[in-house]
């Protein structure tokens, strides 16, 4: 089985200081840094399994200022 993984690329604002590019492989763990920093969350963090056989995993926070931010990680499974 092949395994492709797709890593969210986010701009997260900390402490005071600006927009800062992070990459990470896990939603829960980015939502929950975004969250530490002053945002806000935008519902719950959802999964599923397309048609297609990837599985996708995102959620909606916001920045201090407002500004909304989707986190996703897609995991895209085939054959070899």
């Amino acid at each position: 089985m092949k395994v492709a993984i797709y890593i969210i690329v986010i701009s997260l604002y900390i402490n005071n200081q600006g927009l800062k590019w992070c990459q990470v492989t896990s939603v829960s763990e980015a939502r929950r840094e975004v969250l530490c920093a002053g945002g806000k969350a935008v519902g719950d963090v959802v999964s599923l399994e397309t048609s297609a056989g990837r599985t996708v995993t995102w959620c909606y926070v916001t920045d201090p200022e407002g500004n909304i931010i989707e986190l996703q990680f897609m995991v895209i499974r085939g054959a070899d």
